[in-house]
């Protein structure tokens, strides 16, 4: 399976078919001025997610910048392997997800590892997300990094405008509700009802697949609302 292109230099990278079966959905974003950025890393599939980086016309080697968007380990197991790939690199995740990620054994569980049977690796987070809202500007495109709680304490989305549409990467907009592993229903609710209002044009979800359109977009966001 090839590397999906979602939109202008935006491409699904991983995900089942395409790295590991365990994998979440990963993308790569080219944000010119020869700026990679990378949404989640998947559990253990670093080689597959860079060669389909590489398929897709991006050189992988100008990633610089990856996004967590929260702790679970289908999302974060191979971002030690990236991160020792790309010791430049800056990690960016909630300050709330920052704890575990790191390897604070209070929180480990919370990485889900356990639901996987693997192990997770700590990283170090350069830049923490602080509040409810930060924009991060990576070459030509504005990131703005939104607090999501819900599915876990830390949940982040992200969306920018590319090329005229307005892209957001907002992960498991589905859940699932775990509270073992961090979830609260009552912030998962509300956090939909916030992304409801970006306004997408294309929805890059954790699992779900690419949603195209609009309406599409908040029909599929608001089918999770109870």
């Amino acid at each position: 399976m090839k590397p999906i292109h979602v939109h202008a230099g935006v491409y699904q990278v991983g995900g089942d078919g395409l790295s590991g079966g365990s994998d979440c959905l990963c993308y790569a974003v080219d944000c010119g001025q020869g700026e990679i950025a990378l949404i989640d890393c998947g559990v253990r599939s670093k080689n597959r997610i860079l060669e389909n980086i590489q398929e897709a016309g991006m050189d992988y080697k100008k990633i610089g910048h990856i996004f967590i968007t929260h702790i679970h380990i289908d999302h974060t197991g191979a971002a030690h392997s990236f991160q020792e790939e790309f010791p430049k690199a800056i990690f960016y995740a909630h300050e709330q997800e920052v704890p575990a990620l790191e390897g604070d054994p209070g929180t480990s569980k919370l990485t889900a590892a356990s639901w996987y049977g693997v192990e997770y690796l700590p990283i170090r987070i350069q830049h923490k997300i602080k509040g409810k809202e930060e924009v991060i500007t990576i070459g030509n495109l504005k990131f703005h990094c939104v607090h999501i709680p819900g599915h876990t304490t830390g949940s982040m989305a992200l969306y920018c405008d590319v090329d005229g549409k307005r892209v957001l990467f907002g992960q498991d907009v589905h859940g699932p509700i775990m509270p073992e592993f961090g979830s609260n229903p009552h912030d998962y609710e509300e956090s939909l009802h916030k992304m409801m209002t970006f306004d997408a044009d294309i929805l890059c979800e954790g699992h779900y697949g690419i949603m195209v359109g609009k309406t599409r977009v908040k029909d599929f966001i608001e089918s999770f609302l109870h």
